[in-house]
């Protein structure tokens, strides 16, 4: 049997000393299997707050109770259910040295977290989030939704946390916002319909996000500040922008999907850099069916945008964006062609209440073999507004282009 100081007191161990007997250590390996890291459980439905101990056979009602008692390093492991203010929950839920884990397999889709509480922000004073991802923290596997005004999802702020696997949807403002000196991991997560954007990165950040799924929100990302993310494998989808990149931020942009998302796909403002990729590294991006245009270049000063080495599908980049030959050309062409607008759905025969406050002629004409109403034709970028404002009036509007008549001949 081994001895240390802490087990056999001061007296035997200065009785050790005098008579020249060496003491007697626990090594690092058994103190790893003297105090192995636990797992505090967590079940909104059949646990108790007061009774519980945080095993499985008695866990805790609420997250905030198991944040409590948990030691350092400690994963949090939590049941299906809602975890709310009403049932308990104490809002921002703070994580430091701490893993909050629920299912990773569905990105927790029955583990929700609903609610938020003010936290003090250095750089942005006053905010309203769920969950605070402090140092050597990891989030993994739950449905993260703040309902309140401006509501945050997760904020992580001068720390590098992990955020895996994860739902971060419907909440007020964003599923996530990084910011600070940070190095976070964002891997794997879904973010849907959260009402600003579905992520901010900000400050001097540089976070590597990777394979995650961004849309029907407002911005997929809105990178700004001096960050320095780098984006590889994510899908920006059905977003009213897709990714805006401003401020003075450099953004590393590999192998991810930008499509149908109603404006522009990327669009990059301020000093701004995006690599999207160069002559001697492709960037491997796919664009495809985005509104007014893939990429949109209106940095001022002017800086020149790189996309080597993508997909597109009828490109449309409008500023200064270096591609291909073959890619310049189809985007000249694309960006001077005529689109019509189609409103289409059993409403669509509303459209005609609005002539005159819309200024337009709206005549009834089939859209692929189904009754529909062309409200008229134009530039692209008209046509995408056009589409928008219809959207915001509810209705369902797309627009195609206008076959030329060359295609019209070959046709024949």
């Amino acid at each position: 049997m081994k001895f240390s100081l802490g087990n056999i007191g001061w007296s035997m161990a200065g009785a050790l000393l005098c008579v020249g007997l060496p003491l007697l250590t626990v090594s690092h390996a058994e103190e790893v299997a003297l105090n192995p890291i636990s797992i505090v459980h967590v079940d909104v439905t059949k646990g108790d707050d007061a009774t519980g101990n945080g095993k499985q056979e008695k866990p805790y009602k609420t997250i905030t109770r198991a944040i409590e008692v948990a030691s350092v390093d400690s994963t949090i492991q939590v049941a299906p259910g809602t975890y709310s203010q009403q049932s308990g929950e104490r809002f921002p839920l703070t994580l430091y040295y701490l893993k909050l884990v629920g299912d990773p397999s569905n990105r927790g889709k029955e583990i929700k977290i609903v609610g938020g509480g003010k936290y003090l922000s250095a750089s942005f004073a006053n905010q309203d989030i769920t969950v605070f991802a402090g140092k050597e923290s990891t989030v993994r596997g739950v449905t993260i939704t703040n309902p309140n005004n401006r509501g945050y999802g997760i904020w992580v702020e001068d720390t590098s946390p992990t955020i895996e696997r994860n739902s971060l949807a419907n909440s007020l403002h964003d599923g996530l916002f990084i910011t600070g000196d940070s190095q976070a991991k964002v891997i794997d997560n879904y973010f849907f319909k959260n009402i600003s954007d579905g992520m901010t990165v900000a400050d001097i950040a540089q976070p590597m996000v990777k394979n995650n799924i961004f849309e029907n929100t407002g911005f997929g990302i809105d990178i700004t500040g001096k960050s320095e993310p780098k984006m590889i494998g994510n899908i920006f989808r059905n977003n009213l922008d897709g990714l805006i990149i401003e401020g003075k931020s450099k953004v590393v942009f590999r192998n991810n999907t930008i499509e149908k998302n109603q404006r522009s796909g990327i669009n990059v403002m301020g000093e701004a850099i995006a690599d999207i990729g160069t002559e001697i590294d492709a960037g491997g991006n796919h664009f495809s069916n985005n509104g007014r245009m893939d990429v949109n270049n209106v940095t001022r000063p002017k800086v020149e945008i790189q996309a080597f080495g993508n997909k597109w599908n009828n490109p449309v980049l409008s500023g200064s964006v270096l591609a291909e030959l073959p890619v310049m050309v189809d985007a000249a062409k694309n960006a001077r062609a005529s689109y019509q607008v189609y409103v289409v759905g059993k409403e669509a025969y509303k459209i005609n209440g609005l002539k005159k406050s819309l200024g337009i002629s709206p005549v009834s004409r089939p859209f692929q073999g189904k009754p529909a109403i062309l409200v008229g034709t134009y530039p692209r970028d008209k046509a995408a507004t056009f589409v928008s404002q219809l959207t915001e009036k509810g209705f369902t509007a797309v627009f195609i282009a206008v076959p030329s008549s060359s295609q019209k001949t070959a046709k024949k």
